[in-house]
């Protein structure tokens, strides 16, 4: 079990975070806004909350998915040697 568990988190970070970079390759992760007051002008770094997000729910639902197909081979396997 904890062999599956590990392979899950480390595959899922693998794919979630590979598709993560594709798909939002034009995306900039932070952006520069600019405050213009009547004395200065302020250039304030925001992160996009949008894509960090985004990412960290690819990476979770990859991590999910990885070891819901081990469990669900790992049944399945089980379930044939009771067969035979």
């Amino acid at each position: 079990m904890r062999k599956k568990i590990w392979l899950s988190i480390i595959m899922g970070i693998l794919v979630g975070a590979t598709s993560s970079f594709f798909l939002y390759q034009g995306e900039p992760v932070f952006f520069q806004i600019e405050y213009i007051h009547p004395n200065e002008t302020v250039k304030v770094w925001e992160q996009n909350f949008d894509v960090t997000v985004s990412a960290f729910r690819i990476t979770v639902l990859s991590i999910v998915g990885f070891f819901l197909g081990l469990w669900i081979v790992d049944r399945i396997r089980v379930w044939f040697q009771r067969m035979h």
